[in-house]
């Protein structure tokens, strides 16, 4: 890690609670909670935007968010699946191809696919075409919703990758009474 980790006795109480939620979790809580209101805000946020149904459903954030782990490479990322998501139906078969997506997505899909890879390469790319594109298939509130997904996952790549604190994630694991 480029920012040095928080030893395991030195985490927050406030912040063992999410480590629990993935094993990417355990690293960001060792490399990042030095800021522990502030971390422990964005994580509620990204449970709330990311693992749970709202404007779209978890499922389609799944989606986004392995698309935006493959542009990233980040192994990590790619490795788990929301269980909300999960349930709904995503598989890891269908996130194969996630970056050049085929006859397993829906023409939807493909839309929504193409418009948040235009999020993350950035605003020159997002233009009037792709939000026509896009609304052939989502209504104004799911098309919020997709680039304020697409935006955080997008932000919180730069943010772990920048800082390094992805590749040191086993190293930091620790279990949660």
């Amino acid at each position: 890690m480029l920012i040095e980790p928080l030893a395991h006795d030195d985490v927050p109480e406030s912040l063992r609670r999410y480590g629990s939620i993935a094993t990417s979790t355990n690293m960001v809580i060792h490399g990042l909670g030095r800021c522990p209101e502030v971390l422990a805000a964005w994580l509620e946020l990204y449970d709330r935007l990311i693992r749970r149904d709202g404007a779209l459903r978890a499922e389609d954030k799944e989606l986004i968010r392995r698309q935006i782990a493959s542009l990233y490479e980040c192994g990590l990322c790619q490795s788990f699946v929301n269980t909300t998501a999960a349930d709904q139906g995503f598989d890891d078969d269908k996130a194969a191809c996630v970056l050049e997506p085929d006859e397993r997505y829906s023409e939807r899909e493909r839309a929504m696919l193409a418009f948040t890879r235009k999020v993350f390469t950035g605003p020159d790319s997002v233009d009037a075409t792709a939000f026509a594109d896009v609304r052939r298939h989502f209504g104004e509130a799911e098309i919020t919703e997709m680039g304020f997904v697409a935006a955080m996952l997008t932000g919180w790549g730069r943010l772990t990758f920048g800082f390094d604190v992805v590749n040191d994630a086993e190293s930091h694991l620790y279990e949660i009474a």
